[in-house]
């Protein structure tokens, strides 16, 4: 190669790089040249880039970074995060869905991403599509044991579909549920009380039966009267 080449990449489709390639001694036979392109170079002025923009709370020109980065990392899920949460707060759902679809692949059942799965669905005005995610995030978070997270994201099914019969029988079990569990603890809450009078009773009842063995041991009999001899009286006449 004689020199280097540099070109202006733009923001969209491709840019023709052409590199002179010289032999040092004339060839009578055609010459063919066997080359190579590498990431790694323009893989990290990006990254690093993108993280000197965030510190500074440039976040449009972070955007502008992280897009071309995303070239070349498609698969980098917790980036195309970031790129989606940016494009739901410029209210640009269509630019975040397909973001949205890269972390969805790489776990289906993280609920950060699939709330800003139906942020996108509701910034699309397909509210038909946002019901059935919002229902996995509810399942999700039963299996978990989040039990006020499941019943909050139950009403916003709610919310949007009024009528689902689903989400209307989760939150009337979920109802009949802790009217059970109270009932229970009601219960428990009583037994124990019994069991503590029944003890400080029991307490009492030891209390004196030390105290009737101490009387049983200790009698109160009076001393026999001790006989005191009198002085002999005048002979009988």
């Amino acid at each position: 190669v004689q020199s280097d080449v540099s070109v202006t990449e733009g923001n969209s489709g491709t840019t023709n790089a052409t590199f002179t390639v010289g032999l040092y001694d004339a060839a009578d036979t055609t010459v063919t040249v066997d080359y190579f392109t590498s990431n790694a170079d323009a893989v990290a002025e990006f990254e690093e880039s993108c993280k000197l923009l965030e510190s500074m709370g440039r976040q449009e020109e972070w955007g502008r970074v992280a897009e071309r980065l995303s070239f070349f990392k498609p698969d980098d899920a917790p980036l195309a995060r970031k790129l989606a949460a940016l494009y739901l707060d410029q209210d640009d759902a269509r630019r975040a869905l397909p973001k949205i679809q890269v972390a969805y692949k790489a776990d289906a059942r993280h609920v950060p991403t699939l709330e800003m799965l139906v942020r996108a669905f509701r910034g699309l005005g397909q509210l038909p599509k946002a019901l059935p995610v919002l229902k996995e995030i509810a399942r999700i978070h039963g299996d978990a044991g989040r039990v006020r997270d499941r019943i909050e994201t139950w009403k916003r099914v709610l919310d949007l579909a009024p009528t689902d019969e689903e989400a209307r029988a989760a939150l009337r079990e979920t109802s009949e549920r802790r009217d059970e569990a109270a009932k229970a603890l009601a219960a428990e809450e009583e037994l124990a009380e019994v069991e503590e009078i029944v003890a400080e009773d029991g307490d009492d009842i030891m209390v004196v039966e030390e105290e009737e063995v101490v009387f049983d041991l200790k009698p109160s009999v009076p001393p026999a009267r001790e006989e005191i001899p009198l002085p002999p009286g005048p002979a009988p006449a």
